[in-house]
């Protein structure tokens, strides 16, 4: 008889609508709420759930939007903290049982964990506007992208191990069966433009597959991150199995990759920092492991590396101009460009030097530059908010000015009252550039945006794709002939047609990159979990 597994009958979190004036009401009293709760507090990490301080050095965390208002202090955690959590996890049952439970068992957790997270939507809409500078819209979409991982990967984590026993064939008189063996003790180092959705991705992606997991936030959402691990363990998770360890990247994050304990890291963050962890995972591997007693030799696994991107949008001949430019604004600003997915790039196909739908294209930009009104994401009239903190902000000015000096810049409108109140940052279209210039080369995280022209399609592909990066990219087309060849020759992981490039969604565009945008994991796919197993075959004679 064939053997049927039916597939999990996952859907998507629905968004709020923030024209019911109820929700409004709702999530106004939960900005306040919020805002007395954590004002001047100070946070602690969290080591097998219980609260961990001490007088050495903490987190100060602003409010990007009004850099006056102290929203609070985390504790960074030490060396001997990262210690203390490593060595209980190795001698603990609890993590133990934890290894050797079923993947429904383990999943039914991840449920609990969505079902926390719903009754504290309006908490965490807060802290996401507050601590991260999100407009409600982009906050929402982000709650409702944390819950659907949680939710994706407790369905297809029973569902992968019952799929992998399900392809072992069994011979008369022999009993063969598929295990996926957690890898061991992980390391989830996450940053701040994602801080709950990208965060929970690939620590409960860990934890289901049966893996310990110490969870690192970035310094600039700890606080986010104290209140996402707190509804971990109120789910009922045995403690010992995660941990919230708050502290310096340099320092902490570093020590964590290179503990000898530690066998999987998930990471995302900015290229240079990747480049970082996969040589000293490298050297670890090469110089370290063969020190070790010989029960000890595990190699470190990577399990997934995001890292950036430098988003292309090529608006072909036959596309409406006007349609595109839509997309390529909500591509390009949404949450001030602080994506890895942002577009920044956009390339217009036209017949000659400064084409009809090139200066189109320029002049639809620049009228929609100029009404972007930015301010506090508390006000639902603002569309762009502040960037994350002082030094996003001094990056951002400094290729503003580099703009300035090697092509057509031209930038929006920031009202006085917004002047030195917050990090606020006008969105930049910049023209007649080089397509070698740092410009269109370079991963710059803010509102700027840069526009080309090629000749034809050709070329409008070869300048996507002469690029370090390869994690997104959009092609505005009517030319099937055109589609197909960039579905197969535009160098991202993530390709759109005729829509904005970001905005990928769970179980609908598992989403990550290659070249030096990632390993081509997948985040949001059912195979991005096997990522954090090792896969053992057994074998019984009857």
């Amino acid at each position: 008889m064939p053997r049927t597994i039916r597939l999990p009958e996952f859907e998507n979190e629905p968004g709020l609508d923030f024209s019911n004036t109820e929700i409004q009401k709702n999530l106004d009293a939960a900005l306040g709420k919020v805002r007395r709760s954590i004002s001047g507090r100070y946070f602690p990490m969290l080591i097998s759930g219980r609260e961990v301080s001490h007088d050495g050095k903490y987190i100060e965390r602003e409010n990007p939007s009004d850099i006056k208002e102290i929203l609070g202090y985390t504790c960074a955690a030490r060396k001997e903290d990262v210690d203390e959590a490593i060595s209980i996890m190795k001698d603990s049952r609890e993590v133990r049982e934890w290894m050797m439970a079923s993947h429904e068992e383990r999943a039914w957790y991840l449920k609990r964990a969505a079902s926390t997270l719903r009754d504290r939507r309006y908490l965490f809409l807060a802290l996401l506007m507050l601590e991260a500078g999100k407009t409600r819209w982009e906050a929402d979409g982000e709650f409702c992208e944390a819950i659907d991982f949680l939710e994706y990967y407790a369905d297809y984590a029973p569902f992968l191990a019952r799929l992998n026993q399900a392809t072992i064939i069994s011979p008369l008189r022999q009993k063969n069966s598929g295990v996926y063996s957690p890898v061991g003790i992980g390391v989830s180092i996450q940053p701040w433009n994602f801080p709950l959705a990208i965060s929970i991705g690939p620590t409960a992606a860990g934890l289901v597959m049966g893996n310990p997991m110490i969870y690192k936030p970035a310094e600039e959402t700890s606080i986010t991150g104290y209140y996402l691990s707190k509804a971990f363990y109120d789910t009922g998770i045995p403690n010992d199995v995660f941990h919230f360890m708050p502290g310096d990247g340099d320092e902490i994050g570093d020590y964590l990759v290179n503990h000898p304990a530690v066998r999987l890291i998930a990471f995302t963050g900015s290229k240079d920092v990747r480049r970082i962890i996969q040589n000293n995972v490298h050297n670890f591997n090469r110089e370290v492991l063969p020190t070790l007693p010989p029960c000890d030799r595990h190699e470190k696994v990577i399990a997934s590396a995001e890292s950036g991107g430098k988003g292309a949008m090529i608006v072909d001949e036959d596309f409406d101009v006007q349609e595109a430019a839509q997309y390529v604004i909500d591509s390009a600003f949404s949450f001030q460009g602080q994506k890895c997915s942002a577009g920044t790039r956009v390339i217009v196909v036209g017949a000659g030097l400064l084409s009809t739908p090139y200066v189109q294209m320029g002049r639809l930009l620049y009228n929609a530059i100029m009404n972007i009104r930015i301010g506090s994401p508390e006000d639902p009239n603002n569309k762009m908010g502040p960037m994350i903190s002082k030094e996003a902000l001094k990056k951002v000015n400094e290729y503003k000015n580099l703009a300035h000096k090697t092509g057509r810049a031209i930038g929006g409108y920031l009202s006085e009252d917004m002047l030195g109140k917050g990090y606020f940052s006008t969105p930049m279209l910049v023209e007649n550039i080089a397509p070698e210039s740092r410009i269109f080369q370079e991963e710059i995280f803010g509102p700027v945006l840069a526009l080309i022209e090629a000749r034809d399609f050709d070329e409008a592909l070869h300048l996507a794709n002469n690029s370090e990066f390869g994690l997104t990219g959009g092609v505005f087309t009517n030319n099937d002939e055109h589609w197909q060849r960039a579905a197969h020759e535009f160098e991202v992981g993530n390709l759109y047609r005729n829509r904005k490039i970001s905005g990928s969604m769970v179980g609908q565009n598992p989403f990550g990159g290659y070249k030096m945008s990632g390993n081509s994991t997948k985040a949001g796919g059912w195979d991005y979990l096997l990522n954090f197993v090792n896969r053992k075959s057994i074998c019984v004679k009857l």
